[in-house]
């Protein structure tokens, strides 16, 4: 499916899904719709037709006047004296004219009242009041019309906003300017200030602190010759009690020497008899241990050497094997490969004859090395024995 046309899924439909246009469908050609522009006085939302300021005016008084009958009627059903009831609503329309006055002559009476379709002219002032506040709101001055095509006077208007705009940036700098130094002399003084302030403090702090410690000065030196007198008493009685002490140390330790030179000589000749027999049991440890060592590592000598001796002889015997299995091996290899010529016969036989010599040759050989091995092991043990 493709743009919202064709199947869902192909599955079951027999196709494989595939969406061609279609070649002979012409569009139809676009209907042109005329324009026509606006006349005269169309979409000007009726701000060309000003308000008549006398019909605004006949209004509000009737607007005052409707108000002051509904309450005089009021005043005279309630039962009120005529003359209160003249100063009532003369006292109202003075407020009226006067909220009036106040709210300007272009708005119209009654504007917190619903402004009827069919008045015209109370619609025309407000869109007038509304154009107002929005050209307020903007910053737009009065407009006149072919000044915006008029290149000088905009030049003009342009280099005057320039200059404003330039005047108003000068007199801001100077206030800022202004406004700065004044902060820095308030800062400057406060600043001043703040330091005599810490300096008369710091003046009483130190007279403070100096009288404190004069007062603790005192206080010591009296505490201290207080202790010195009580030290000296002290250590006038610890004197006299070392020397009491000194007197019982000396003839407790004369009698412990005594004693410890007793026990030290026994001491002495126990230690004497002690070393005397762990010399003898150590000698005899000793000998043990060395007959001990010999014997093993001669039983070791003895083991390693028959290990070796069985070892030479195997791997004589399994030379010897290999050596008749090769010779057997050499002779049915050369039945086999007899051929009727007489060179390749010559050459075998050459061959046959070279290996039988290497062969007597390795023997030899294996023999001399055995035969000095034995011999070898032979005068090695008439060494060690």
């Amino acid at each position: 499916m493709y743009n919202g046309i064709g199947l869902s899924t192909p599955r079951g439909s027999g196709t494989n899904g595939y969406i061609q246009t279609n070649k002979f469908f012409v569009k139809s050609r676009p209907v042109r719709s005329e324009v026509k522009e606006f006349q005269n006085g169309q979409g000007a939302g009726g701000v060309l037709r000003k308000a008549n300021k006398d019909i605004l005016e006949h209004d509000r008084k009737r607007r005052i006047e409707l108000k002051l009958m509904e309450l005089e009627d009021q005043l005279v059903d309630q039962g009120y004296p005529d003359e209160e009831v003249l100063e009532r609503v003369e006292a109202l329309r003075k407020r009226l004219e006067a909220a009036d006055a106040e709210d300007g002559d272009d708005a119209p009476a009654g504007a917190d009242s619903k402004v009827n379709s069919t008045q015209s002219h109370h619609i025309a002032a407000q869109k007038e009041k509304q154009l107002e506040t929005m050209r307020d709101a903007l910053g737009l001055k009065e407009v006149k019309e072919g000044e915006a095509f008029d290149r000088d006077l905009q030049e003009q208007k342009k280099q005057e906003r320039i200059m404003a705009r330039e005047e108003k940036d000068r007199e801001r700098r100077a206030k800022l300017a202004a406004i700065e130094e004044e902060e820095k002399r308030q800062k400057k003084e406060l600043r001043r200030q703040e330091k005599l302030r810490q300096r008369e403090q710091e003046e009483e702090e130190h007279r403070q602190r100096k009288r404190e410690r004069k007062a603790r000065r005192e206080q010591e030196e009296e505490e201290l010759r207080q202790k010195r007198k009580e030290a000296r008493e002290k250590r006038e009685q610890e004197e006299q009690e070392r020397h009491h002490n000194k007197m019982k140390l000396r003839e407790g330790k004369e009698h412990e020497d005594d004693e410890r030179h007793v026990r030290a000589k026994d001491l002495k000749e126990k230690r004497e008899a002690e070393n005397e027999e762990k010399h003898v049991k150590k000698n005899e440890s000793r000998e043990r241990r060395e007959h001990e060592e010999d014997t093993e590592r001669q039983d070791r000598k003895k083991e390693s050497r028959e290990m070796r001796d069985h070892e030479d002889d195997e791997r004589y015997e399994r030379r010897k094997e290999s050596r008749e299995m090769r010779e057997h091996e050499d002779s049915e290899r050369h039945e086999r490969r007899k051929e009727p010529r007489e060179k390749r016969e010559t050459e075998n036989k050459e061959q046959y004859v070279k290996r039988q010599e290497s062969r007597e040759r390795r023997e030899h050989e294996d023999d001399k090395g055995h035969g000095r091995r034995k011999e070898s092991r032979e005068k090695k043990e008439k060494r060690e024995h």
